[in-house]
């Protein structure tokens, strides 16, 4: 028996055995944003939650108004909150390589909303009926389901002043009668856009804006007196 060659192997197994295996990275994305009021002035403090499936991270905003942090990839709902403002929410988006995301966020005032709702006829109200009125004289936003051939999911969320139903199924949105409310918030995957008025056409999947807009996805940010959008696949595209 040869010990001089019998040593050095052994050595070497006694390292590797030693070693501790190290857990595989998860991949991961990171997100931040500035959450500030219809003023522009910061808000410290706001409540902002990130959730995929069950998993809730939630986050504070700092004395300048900032959120950020590090998520797994994968798809998420957003909402952003503080007490005295309409709450700021995103619909379901999704993330599949290690980008960095941003999401400045702007909360409007709160109106009051002390409702009294009476049925026609002396019937009472429904839930359907008494939801519609909140959503209405309250909320003021709503999740739209949009159709996908690949079958994505996505929802298109629009926060409004005043919602207006038109002809063939389609909504118009505005600031509201007053011209001081906030402009027409709209989210859809990773695209947001802001405007005076916008109509969206369900059977088309088209949506318009008109009246200082602005639009962002992670490519790009645009600015113009009017623009028009074909939503679909978690797409927007311009349409020209």
């Amino acid at each position: 028996m040869k010990l001089s060659t019998l040593f050095p192997a052994f050595l070497l197994s006694s390292i590797l055995c030693g070693q501790t295996a190290q857990p595989a990275r998860i991949p991961t994305f990171h997100v931040q944003g500035t959450v500030t009021d219809s003023s522009g002035a910061v808000i410290p403090a706001a409540k902002v939650t990130f959730q995929t499936g069950q998993a809730i991270t939630p986050l504070d905003t700092n004395a300048k108004g900032v959120y950020e942090a590090d998520l797994p990839l994968g798809d998420y709902t957003m909402s952003a909150e503080m007490k005295g403002f309409r709450t700021y929410r995103r619909p379901r988006f999704r993330v599949v390589a290690a980008v960095s995301l941003s999401f400045d966020v702007t909360l409007p005032v709160a109106g009051t909303c002390d409702i009294q709702i009476v049925g026609e006829s002396g019937h009472q109200v429904t839930q359907a009926e008494w939801n519609e009125a909140v959503q209405e004289l309250c909320t003021r936003d709503e999740f739209v389901p949009v159709s996908s051939k690949e079958g994505s999911g996505f929802e298109l969320y629009v926060r409004y002043g005043k919602r207006t139903r038109r002809s063939e199924g389609a909504s118009e949105y505005s600031r509201g009668e007053m011209i001081y409310q906030d402009p027409v918030f709209v989210a859809y995957n990773l695209f947001s856009l802001q405007a005076d008025r916008v109509v969206y056409f369900p059977k088309t999947q088209t949506l318009e804006a008109s009246g200082n807009v602005v639009a962002e996805d992670q490519s790009a940010r645009r600015t113009s007196a009017w623009m028009s959008y074909r939503i679909d696949d978690g797409q927007a595209t311009p349409v020209h």
